[in-house]
């Protein structure tokens, strides 16, 4: 019988004597197929791609323990978090919840400029109220509406928070949630792109931009 551990990362990894032994198997699953459906997500930061779409593989703790090597050998992550600008509303409530965090959390107000965890929180927000919107908490039903929260569509109500959404919704509107970090366009591959950064580690262990991508200058690239 195999099992897959689905949170490998270096907090899990214990070094007794010459040996390296593998601790806390609270996510492990028994090993049914090649490709499954799972919603354990383990820890984000070591997870492999197919476990951001709700599947593992039998590929996904070896991802993880690659990027652990990764992590113990540089002192990073192999995949940095993206900062770059963000204001308005929906960013303001996201801040204020992530410092109010920060008595339980001591590293909470590292993360404020975090892409990553920002983009992350957006994507909950709009998966909540896209069942709100689809009366269901069924993944199949709710879906669909993510996009069209996200998208919008002529005339909806631009919504920067969860509880503005939901009481749109109550009130039967179309909604358009522009959040934390700034509106959502999905093209038909459900990916949403605004430009990409170029960013390095400070000796502090901070990010900071070096360079950018817009989105014009990508779509040039690609046409090419």
């Amino acid at each position: 019988v195999a099992y897959r551990h689905c949170d490998v990362k270096p907090s899990n990894l214990l070094v007794i004597g010459t040996a390296v032994k593998v601790s806390d198997f609270s996510l492990a699953v028994q090993t049914t197929a090649a490709m499954w459906y799972c919603r354990r997500a383990g820890t984000l930061a070591y997870a492999a791609p197919e476990v951001f779409q709700g599947w593992l593989s039998d590929k996904s703790d070896q991802y993880g323990l690659a990027a652990t090597y990764y992590h113990l050998r540089t002192g990073r992550l192999p995949f940095p978090d993206t900062p770059a600008t963000f204001s308005g509303p929906g960013y303001d409530e996201f801040k204020t919840n992530l410092l109010a965090s920060a008595s339980e959390f001591a590293n909470a107000p590292r993360y404020t400029k975090r892409a990553s965890t920002i983009h992350l929180y957006d994507g909950i927000v709009m998966t909540a109220l896209a069942m709100v919107a689809a009366k269901s908490a069924d993944r199949t039903v709710a879906q669909p509406w993510i996009v069209k929260i996200g998208n919008g569509t002529p005339g909806a109500q631009v919504v920067s928070t969860f509880k503005q959404g939901a009481e749109a919704l109550a009130k039967g509107a179309a909604i358009r949630y522009t959040g934390a970090g700034g509106p959502t366009r999905f093209d038909q591959y459900h990916n949403s792109n605004n430009g990409f950064v170029v960013v390095r580690f400070t000796n502090t262990g901070d990010s900071e931009v070096v360079g950018s991508l817009t989105e014009a200058q990508i779509a040039q690239l690609s046409s090419e």
